[in-house]
């Protein structure tokens, strides 16, 4: 999924996730070598990884657009709503925004995220927008 998206849109990231991660940082450094090490640190739980210091396996880099989540199964869903929500309400009102104006908010989960109150909160919000002719989709 990672090579049909831009480098600039936001993606937030299940732990498993590592693949989408690598291609993401293959896209933009030219190579794995920087995205190995960091996932490499984090699997040892180095105070050099990136990202939480070591203290958990969590992806995140800015120049990836990789925003950092918690480590509490599905948190993350709602905060790519909002991103979502307000990069096209950015847009709309003319005002700056760190993401594109056509970007597209990719959020990934695992199976036992679809039970929590916060992922059907999330997909919820997510086709209620459709109402409000807002461009968020869930898939």
């Amino acid at each position: 999924m990672a090579t049909a998206l831009r480098p600039t849109d936001p993606a937030l990231l299940h732990y498993r996730s590592g693949g989408f991660f690598l291609a993401r940082a293959q896209q933009v450094d030219g190579g794995l070598t920087r995205g190995i090490r960091d996932v490499l640190l984090g699997l040892v739980a180095a105070t050099d990884e990136p990202i939480s210091g070591g203290r958990h396996k969590v992806f995140g880099r800015a120049d990836l657009s990789i925003i950092p989540q918690t480590s509490t199964i599905a948190s993350h869903l709602p905060r790519a709503v909002g991103v979502a929500f307000s990069t096209d309400r950015a847009r709309k009102l003319r005002v700056p925004c760190h993401w594109p104006d056509d970007a597209v908010t990719v959020c990934s989960f695992g199976d036992a995220s679809v039970n929590h109150s916060t992922a059907v909160g999330a997909l919820n919000t997510a086709m209620h927008t459709a109402y409000q002719g807002m461009p968020i989709e869930s898939r």
